[in-house]
């Protein structure tokens, strides 16, 4: 997770954080399949993305900025930010989305009575843009924008998710490491007498806070998922004290919806055996 720009991005870590844009110039932030490019004059900023859903297994590991006069995008969706006068600094920030997403494992999982499996994905992420100095967020763009999906028991009775296009791993050396796209550490545990099958699950991600380490990999809470009935709802609770055992992170981005402990959230499809 590396940039692949060594004129520019290469005196960065990481594709977030605060940047620096002179008056008539523009500033391109690849991530991933997101491109997004920045204009600044003395009353206005112009911010045009597009995504590239062709983009290769390499492209999708890497990230670049390149700050100049001459690039630019030739298609994408614009929007324009009018001020007094503009300051020249602007900011992106990771964040995770505004729904649960819906992750899929590989083969149906048999979680036997009172066992636990604990599963690693990874969470597509939000770009957030602020302009100026300590200034609230003027845009958010989904770096991958997720096909929408209904989870529940029916058409009347469920919730309106995000599905992720990766699978739940029961190993993280397993699961794909992107610059985009968030690690969690998915605990569910049955206490029931009956064998759990799993098949699909949701994990909470507005309820979650967003964590970076020093190699730039980003992670969320450990989540613990506890299935003490025979309904889809699970009692959930969430944990920074155990994302990795020696793994030094700092927290970026608050999450969306304040946790309450112990919350019950529609969180399983399953069976009982």
């Amino acid at each position: 997770m590396t940039p692949n720009n060594p004129s520019d991005s290469s005196k960065r870590k990481n594709w977030w954080g605060e940047y620096t844009l002179h008056l008539c110039d523009t500033s391109l932030l690849k991530v991933g399949p997101l491109t997004v490019q920045f204009f600044r004059n003395e009353k206005e900023w112009q911010i045009t993305h597009s995504q590239n859903k062709l983009v290769s297994d390499s492209e999708e590991n890497q990230w670049s900025f390149e700050n100049s006069s001459k690039v630019g995008v030739d298609q994408g969706e614009t929007q324009r930010h009018i001020f007094n006068e503009t300051e020249d600094i602007f900011s992106v920030t990771p964040k995770l989305p505004d729904r649960p997403v819906v992750i899929k494992t590989a083969q149906p999982l048999n979680i036997h009575p009172g066992q636990q499996a604990n599963i690693f994905v990874s969470i597509p992420l939000w770009l957030v843009i602020s302009l100026g100095t300590e200034k609230p967020p003027i845009q958010e763009i989904p770096i991958v924008r997720p096909s929408d999906t209904w989870f529940g028991p029916s058409t009347m009775e469920g919730d309106l998710c995000y599905s992720s296009t990766t699978q739940g791993r029961l190993f993280i050396n397993e699961l794909p490491r992107r610059p985009h796209r968030a690690i969690s550490s998915v605990l569910i545990q049955n206490t029931l007498d009956k064998t759990l099958t799993l098949e699909k699950f949701s994990v909470p991600a507005p309820y979650l806070s967003l964590f970076a380490s020093e190699d730039g990999s980003l992670w969320t809470e450990v989540i613990t998922l506890l299935n003490d009935d025979e309904s889809d709802l699970a009692k959930v609770s969430v944990s920074e004290e155990s994302i990795k055992p020696g793994l030094k992170i700092k927290k970026i981005a608050e999450p969306r919806m304040t946790a309450q402990k112990n919350m019950l959230l529609r969180t399983f499809t399953v069976l009982f055996q």
